[in-house]
C-alpha cells in the first residue's frame, strides 16, 4: 500500500493550484488582485483525508471466519497545477487540470496476502480569467483597498472510462465521477490591507449544468454498516441545482517569511436549500527566492446528511465540502518574465566641488570686492577679493543660488548645478546703480541756527559733511534702502533710515539736540504770554515742544525753568508773574510730553536777572524771556 500512497501523494503535488478558485489568495478564499503585468505563476495542489469502514470480503470469509467484517480504509487524494500570466496589470488569465486518487488500504492477516489497490483519473481543466484593480492605496500608511471577479469554465473529461470506477463503487463505497457539461463559475472579491493584515471576502456563483450522460443522474449509493459492514447499494436521483458560494479569509503576517492564514467558506444549494460551511486554517512559510509553502487543514464544521453528502461529492466544486476533515499542501511560485530595467551605474562620488569665479565692474572691467552668498542654504558667505575680484570655496554637490552684490552695483544671481563635476567657473560682471543726490540741512533744534555734522552711512564709504555756515548738506548714493548717521560735536548723533528711488532726489533735514552740560544756559526769547497773564500763546508750542526733545535725548537732566521779566511793574508782582509762567512752562512739559516732573523746578526771578536796558522797546522785550538751566546731568 505504502508504494501506492507514495506515488499518488508525488504525482498530486505536481498539479496544485494555492488557492480553491484562481491563483492568488489563500487556500479557498481568492484575492481580488492579479499578481501584475508580465508575472507568470506556476501552482501545485494537494488535498487529502480518509476513513475507515468495516468491510465484509469473502476472501476473509473464506479463510477465517471470526475475522468477519474486516476494518478496512479509504484514501482520497486531490491534485491540481496550474499556469497564469498576467499581460496587463489588472488582467490575469490561467488555466488549471483537475486529478484524483484514489486507494483502499486492505488489512493484513498473518497468513493471507491482501493487496491494496488504486485508481488515478484525469477529472478536466478549468480555464479562467480575472480582471483586479486597487480602490485605493497608500503607501505611507501601508493601507489599500482592492477589488476583482473572476469568470471561468470547468471542462470535464467527458473520455473518462468508468470500468474500473465500478469496482471501487459497488465494492468499497466510493463515490462515482459524474460527468456534466462545461460549467462556468463566477466570483467577485474584495481585499483590505492594513500593514501585516489582509482581510478578503468573497462572493460567487456556480451554474453546475446538465449531466453529460442522462444514465449518470441516476449514481449508486453505497453503504457499509459500522458494525457487521453490510453493505447497502441504493440508487438515488442527481438533481439539476445551481450554488452560491461565499466566504471571508484573513491573513497576518508574522515577519518577512511567516503568515497566518484562516479561511471561512460555504456552499448553499437552491435546489437542496442546504449550506456546506468549510473552516481552514493553516500557515503559509514564505523563501526568498518567491517559493511559498502552504500546510492546512479543512474541517465541516456543519452535518449535513450522508445522502445529501454523497450527492455533492459527485461534483467537482463541491466536494471539497463533504469530508469532516481534509488535509491540505500547496506550493507556488510567482516569476516575472517583464522586470523593470537595471538602474542606471551610480555616478561617480564627488564629495566636494570647486567654485570659483571673478567679480568686475561691467564697464570698467575693474576687480570688484563683493559678497557672495547662497539663499537657500546656510552656508556663510565668502568675499571676493577687492585687488582682484577673485572669490573661491567648497560645496558639496548639489543645485545652488549663487548671489554677488556690491554697494553702489546692482546684484546679480545665477544658478548652477554642481553635480558630477570636479570644478565650476561662474563669473559675474555688476552694473553700477545711477547716483541719485540726497541733500538738507542740519541745524539745532531749538535755536535753529546751523551746525556743522558728520554725515555718513555706517559700512560703506558714503559720507560727507555740512556746511557750518548754512548746515546744507549734499551727498549722491546709489538707489537702494540706507541709514544716514549724523554727529556733530556736543550734540547727540542721529540714526535716520531713507530710501532713494531711481531717479528721484532726496531731500532730509535733521535738528540736532544738543548733549546736556551742567551750567549750560539755554535762552528761550520767542516763549509768548498773554500781557499780564502766565497764560502761553499757541504760537509758542513748537518750541517748548523742541525743548521736550531735547529733554527727551537727555533722559538724565535736571533743569531749572527760569521765568524773567522787564521792570514795567513792582518788584513783587513781576517776581510772581515770573514764578507763575516758570510754572506754566513746567506744566506744558509735563502734560503734552510726559517729562519726568522731579526733573523740572520752576523758579521766577522777576525784573532782577536783565540781560538788555529796559530803557529802550527792544531792550524790555530781550528782558521778557524764558530760560532752561541744567543743574543736573547724572
Amino acid at each position: 500500500m505504502k508504494k501506492y500512497f507514495a506515488s499518488i501523494l508525488f504525482f498530486s503535488f505536481l498539479y496544485a493550484v494555492p488557492n480553491f478558485y484562481g491563483t492568488s489568495g489563500y487556500f479557498r478564499n481568492m484575492k481580488g488582485l492579479p499578481h501584475g503585468r508580465g508575472h507568470l505563476s506556476f501552482n501545485l495542489y494537494t488535498s487529502y483525508f480518509f476513513e475507515n469502514f468495516k468491510n465484509r470480503d469473502p476472501e476473509v470469509w473464506n479463510f477465517d471466519s471470526t475475522k468477519i467484517p474486516v476494518e478496512d480504509r479509504r484514501h482520497w487524494i486531490r491534485g491540481k497545477f496550474g499556469l497564469t500570466y498576467s499581460p496587463f496589470d489588472i488582467w490575469e488569465l490561467g488555466a488549471r487540470g483537475d486529478f484524483e486518487g484514489r486507494i483502499i488500504e486492505k488489512t493484513d492477516f498473518s497468513g493471507l496476502p491482501r493487496n491494496d489497490i488504486a485508481l488515478v483519473a484525469y477529472r478536466g481543466i478549468d480555464i479562467f480569467t480575472k480582471l483586479g484593480t486597487y480602490l485605493f492605496k497608500d503607501e505611507v500608511s501601508q493601507t489599500s483597498v482592492g477589488s476583482g471577479i473572476l469568470l471561468g469554465a470547468f471542462i470535464p473529461n467527458q473520455g473518462y472510462q468508468k470500468s474500473r470506477e465500478t469496482e471501487f463503487i459497488y465494492e468499497y463505497g466510493f463515490t462515482p465521477f459524474v460527468r456534466r457539461w462545461t460549467q462556468v463559475h463566477a466570483n467577485l472579491a474584495a481585499d483590505f490591507t492594513l500593514q501585516i493584515l489582509t482581510i478578503t471576502g468573497n462572493v460567487g456563483f456556480l451554474f453546475l449544468n446538465k449531466v453529460f450522460d442522462k444514465a449518470d443522474s441516476l449514481i449508486p449509493y453505497v453503504t457499509f454498516n459500522k458494525n457487521d459492514g453490510t453493505k447497502t447499494v441504493d440508487t438515488l436521483k442527481l438533481k439539476d441545482t445551481n450554488a452560491l458560494t461565499w466566504g471571508a479569509g484573513v491573513s497576518l503576517a508574522l515577519g518577512d517569511y511567516v503568515d497566518l492564514i484562516f479561511d471561512f467558506t460555504g456552499v448553499y444549494f437552491t435546489e437542496w436549500q442546504e449550506n456546506l460551511i468549510s473552516l481552514t486554517p493553516g500557515v503559509r512559510f514564505k523563501t526568498p527566492g518567491g517559493v511559498n509553502f502552504d500546510f492546512a487543514v479543512d474541517t465541516r464544521i456543519r452535518d449535513i446528511p450522508d445522502s445529501l453528502g454523497y450527492l455533492a461529492s459527485t461534483d467537482y466544486y463541491t466536494r471539497d465540502f463533504v469530508p469532516d476533515w481534509r488535509f491540505i499542501f500547496q506550493i507556488s511560485n510567482v516569476v516575472n518574465l517583464m522586470p523593470a530595467p537595471p538602474p542606471p551605474p551610480p555616478a561617480p562620488v564627488i564629495t566636494k566641488v570647486k567654485v570659483m569665479g571673478k567679480v568686475t565692474d561691467a564697464k570698467t572691467g575693474e576687480p570688484l570686492g563683493a559678497q557672495i552668498s547662497f539663499p537657500g542654504t546656510e552656508l556663510p558667505p565668502v568675499a571676493a577679493d577687492p585687488e582682484t575680484g577673485i572669490f573661491s570655496t567648497q560645496l558639496d554637490p548639489g543645485t545652488y543660488r549663487i548671489h554677488c552684490e556690491k554697494d553702489g552695483y546692482k546684484w546679480k544671481e545665477k544658478v548652477v548645478n554642481l553635480k558630477g563635476k570636479e570644478e565650476v567657473v561662474v563669473d559675474f560682471a555688476l552694473n553700477r546703480k545711477a547716483l541719485i543726490m540726497v541733500t538738507g540741512k542740519v541745524i539745532d533744534n531749538i535755536s535753529e541756527t546751523p551746525v556743522g555734522a558728520n554725515i555718513s552711512i555706517p559700512n560703506t564709504d558714503y559720507k560727507t559733511i555740512s556746511d557750518p555756515a548754512t548746515g546744507i548738506y549734499k551727498i549722491q548714493l546709489p538707489p537702494g534702502s540706507y541709514v544716514l548717521h549724523v554727529e556733530a560735536e556736543g550734540y547727540v548723533s542721529e540714526d535716520e533710515p531713507i530710501i532713494i528711488k531711481e531717479g528721484v532726489p532726496l531731500v532730509k533735514d535733521f535738528k540736532l539736540k544738543k548733549i546736556a552740560k551742567k551750567g549750560e544756559r539755554i535762552r528761550l526769547q520767542n516763549i509768548y504770554f498773554d500781557t499780564g497773564k502766565a497764560t502761553i500763546k499757541p504760537e509758542s508750542f513748537p518750541i517748548l515742544d523742541q525743548v521736550a526733545e531735547f529733554l527727551k535725548a537727555n533722559p538724565k537732566a535736571v533743569v531749572e525753568i527760569q521765568g524773567h521779566t522787564d521792570s514795567v511793574g513792582s518788584d513783587s508782582y513781576n517776581m510772581g508773574l515770573s514764578q507763575r509762567r516758570a510754572e506754566a512752562v513746567r506744566t506744558y512739559l509735563i502734560t503734552r510730553h510726559g517729562i519726568d516732573a522731579l526733573r523740572l523746578i520752576p523758579k521766577g526771578y522777576g525784573e532782577s536777572m536783565p540781560i538788555a536796558s529796559n530803557v529802550s522797546r527792544e531792550g524790555r522785550a530781550m528782558n521778557r524771556r524764558v530760560e532752561f538751566v541744567i543743574i543736573k546731568t547724572e
